[in-house]
């Protein structure tokens, strides 16, 4: 899982450090979702919301679960594709149904 960085205050330090705390990677979630017909959208989100602990890098200190900070972006993302995936594959299953 690729990795981001952000200011967050450490309890072991006692001060403002650069924590790195581990993100989806969403490209290949959206790949995995069309090579499986839109079956692995579940996991996705399940993955996108999945709470990695922040990590200070000076000292290594993992922050609890509680303090860190989930970015809402991986959820709004992980809604919005899911919800086109599910539009997209209902409509083309309507329209290639032999009715």
């Amino acid at each position: 899982m690729p990795t981001e960085q952000r200011m967050h205050h450490c309890q072991q330090c006692d001060k403002q450090t650069i924590h790195l705390e581990r993100t989806p990677n969403h490209i290949l979630h959206l790949v995995a979702t069309f090579l499986t017909g839109g079956l692995w959208v579940i996991p996705w989100i399940i993955i996108s919301n999945s709470n990695q602990p922040l990590q200070c890098t000076i000292c290594g200190h993992a922050a609890q679960q509680g303090q860190a900070q989930q970015s809402p972006t991986a959820t709004i993302v992980g809604l919005a594709v899911s919800f086109i995936l599910i539009c997209a594959f209902g409509a083309f299953f309507l329209l290639a149904a032999p009715w």
